[in-house]
């Protein structure tokens, strides 16, 4: 599920970096290839915080016997996922189209104007579309393979005693060493978007940071 995330956010990224070519002529292909491991950190992260969801709902699902419930929560389990990609490549998408109009990242102040859609959809052009829309195939490619080289594999056991024993004990761990991903280390001071900083060029620092994070 790491190795799926980091490789979609990493595909998008070299899609950000094509479609603003121009600007990053102003840095060398060693700085280009610094952004992607200035990334994983942020990337990670955000990932965390999705497997922490997951992780909860797989323990919850192997606490009932009822085979119900616990396809319920596998269903759960893949909406969870499939519904953070599409958002994943929606906020992408969004943050492209505002990066040509304002040239800065998705913000709070752009967030604002989806108060009247209509003054968005009036502003956005053609080509703000087309890339929603090749974002989301990107998107759908990816549920497909989350589907069927992850999701089918998941496998939520019958209930037991020694199970929820073995649950209990190894749930707090995973869960530690998750949080310890989601704040970047056990250092004092959390991963923040300033961590993905590097560059003097701006764009370089601004497709480093991880949209969703």
């Amino acid at each position: 599920l790491y190795a799926l995330w980091i490789i979609y956010f990493t595909i998008n990224r070299l899609f950000f970096i094509l479609h603003f070519f121009e600007y990053f002529k102003l840095s060398d292909s060693n700085e280009i290839f610094t952004i992607f491991l200035k990334s994983i950190a942020l990337d990670v992260s955000f990932i965390s915080y999705l497997i922490v969801f997951i992780i909860l709902f797989m323990f919850i699902g192997n606490l009932f016997v009822s085979d119900t419930f616990k396809n319920f929560i596998k269903k759960l389990i893949f909406y969870f996922n499939t519904f953070f990609i599409v958002i994943s490549a929606l906020i992408i998408s969004g943050e492209m189209a505002i990066y040509s109009h304002w040239g800065t990242k998705l913000n709070f102040k752009a967030i604002s104007h989806l108060q009247n859609p209509s003054e968005v959809f009036s502003t956005a052009s053609y080509k703000d579309y087309l890339l929603v829309v090749f974002l989301l195939i990107i998107a759908f490619l990816f549920i497909k393979l989350y589907s069927k080289f992850i999701h089918e594999k998941l496998e939520l056991r019958s209930f037991n005693s020694k199970l929820l024993v073995l649950n209990l004990t190894k749930a707090p761990l995973v869960l530690g060493v998750l949080l310890v991903l989601i704040r970047g280390g056990i250092k004092e001071i959390p991963i923040n978007t300033s961590d993905a900083y590097f560059s003097d060029n701006i764009i370089v620092n601004d497709v480093t940071v991880n949209p969703n994070w």
